[in-house]
């Protein structure tokens, strides 16, 4: 009873400094967001080169997780980040327990390589709808090099 016990009290402390350790990733690409518009001269749309890199949980392609950011070259901060994984614990969920699969997958599907992980993440981080009102003139991708159409 007592381990149970321990391994709850666990399990509520790290939910808790997940939704702090969000909570202030959140604020903090906000504020950034925020420095672009204020050094943006009052326009619309702020126009500005970001920079994108990833990470893996280990090294190597067999990884199963991994994160790509979206850095401001202007101010160096991150503006957004976007968790990969080649597991979607919904899809999980719903095949165990025979439930009807329609939501937005969040497995990565493709070819495990480091820089499909990063063009991929660089897409979904550099959409309008993810940084609004921010045009990002050029990307530049670490071991990817391309220009923003």
């Amino acid at each position: 009873m007592l381990i149970c016990s321990r391994k709850q009290r666990l399990e509520t402390l790290k939910k808790k400094l997940e939704g702090a350790a969000n909570d202030v990733a959140s604020n903090v690409m906000k504020e950034a967001a925020l420095e672009l518009r204020k050094a943006g001269n009052g326009d619309d749309i702020i126009q500005c080169g970001v920079s994108v890199d990833g990470a893996w949980q280990r090294r190597g392609n067999s990884s199963l997780n991994g994160c790509v950011s979206a850095i401001s070259i202007d101010t160096g901060k991150i503006l957004d980040i976007e968790l990969m994984s080649k597991i979607c614990r919904f899809c999980k969920k719903v095949t165990s327990a025979n439930i009807n699969n329609s939501h937005n997958c969040a497995k990565h599907t493709g070819s495990g390589g480091f820089c499909q992980y990063e063009a991929t993440g660089a897409k979904l981080l550099l959409s309008p709808l993810r940084l609004p009102n921010i045009a990002n003139k050029h990307y530049i991708v670490n071991r990817i090099g391309f220009e923003a159409s």
